[in-house]
């Protein structure tokens, strides 16, 4: 559990084993959903034919899911590739892990920072 900004979030992540076989073509998984949630996937997940495909993945939901975040649950993920074709993974069990607290974006009576850009690639002066 966390926060994205100031909205409530969840973050699932892991490893997992991936493979398909009725393709010659890479897959590219873009997106999963559990239930009516639709999260981007965080990082690449590319599955290659034929052989165990070992990827992390990490989803950002917002807003939360409504589960006890003391316990583990239980879901369904249903993942979704390039082509927007959807495939559905075997039930898992999510273990549950305390969220941190939101550090403050300010700190009251102390002026925000500034952003300065920079061109790197500009001459330098003595």
């Amino acid at each position: 559990m966390g926060r994205q900004g100031e909205a409530p979030a969840m973050q699932i992540g892991g490893w997992i084993d991936l493979t398909t076989s009725n393709t010659k073509e890479v897959v590219f998984l873009l997106a999963a959903y559990i239930g009516e949630h639709r999260s981007q996937i965080f990082v690449e997940v590319e599955v290659k034919p034929n052989v165990v495909n070992r990827c992390m993945v990490m989803l950002f939901i917002v807003p939360r899911l409504e589960t006890d975040a003391t316990k583990p649950f239980d879901a369904t993920i249903v993942v979704e590739d390039q082509y927007n074709r959807k495939f559905s993974l075997p039930l898992h069990r999510f273990r549950a892990t305390p969220g941190q607290t939101q550090l403050p974006t300010s700190v009251p009576g102390k002026p925000a920072p500034k952003l300065h850009a920079v061109d790197l690639l500009a001459p330098r002066r003595a």
